[in-house]
């Protein structure tokens, strides 16, 4: 399917970033099978009787640790904050490899604009769009939350639903205690 020539019209494609020359197949295909778990948790996330597998079906999930997140502090977290993290973590590295300059520019200056909540202390530089290896779990559990917000005129179509998808998801998932 033609992108009309342009490597950032999400919109036309049939899977997400299947026009960004940017991303690895590979990496395509990962960004795309964690995004079929994230939706299919939220189609049963409110059927009583399928709730509770759908949520243990993605909380299993396993990302190809080529583009999980890596924690630097050795605190342990709980699995479904890990699994949270590194989700953020391949969206967002998928989302910036394929925005043309001015879009990263824009990305930036929205990114210091996000006010500090939940345990991050530290505000995002506006640097994170060009160094994403640099991303913390503080920071990267706001864009969990926000990125749906941030990449509004950014990025189109099914690539904005998944970030939108994303923040209900994980606000959800982040939020229950689990035993």
């Amino acid at each position: 399917m033609s992108c009309c020539g342009n490597t950032h019209d999400i919109a036309v494609a049939n899977s997400l970033f299947e026009c960004a020359d940017e991303v690895p197949r590979e990496q395509k295909d990962e960004v795309q099978r964690v995004h079929d778990k994230v939706q299919d948790y939220l189609e049963a996330k409110w059927k009583a009787d399928e709730a509770v597998q759908a949520e243990k079906a993605l909380l299993s999930l396993q990302i190809n640790p080529k583009y999980a997140f890596t924690r630097k502090s050795p605190t342990p977290l709980p699995p479904a904050h890990e699994l949270l993290l590194s989700i953020t973590y391949l969206y967002f590295t998928s989302t910036v490899s394929t925005l043309p300059s001015s879009a990263l520019a824009t990305l930036s200056s929205r990114l210091v604009e996000v006010p500090s909540f939940g345990r991050r202390e530290s505000p995002f530089t506006g640097n994170e769009v060009t160094r994403p290896e640099d991303l913390d779990e503080e920071r990267l559990e706001s864009l969990m939350r926000v990125g749906g917000f941030l990449l509004v005129e950014l990025v189109k179509g099914d690539e904005l639903m998944m970030w939108r998808e994303l923040g209900e998801a994980g606000s959800s998932l982040w939020e229950i205690p689990r035993v």
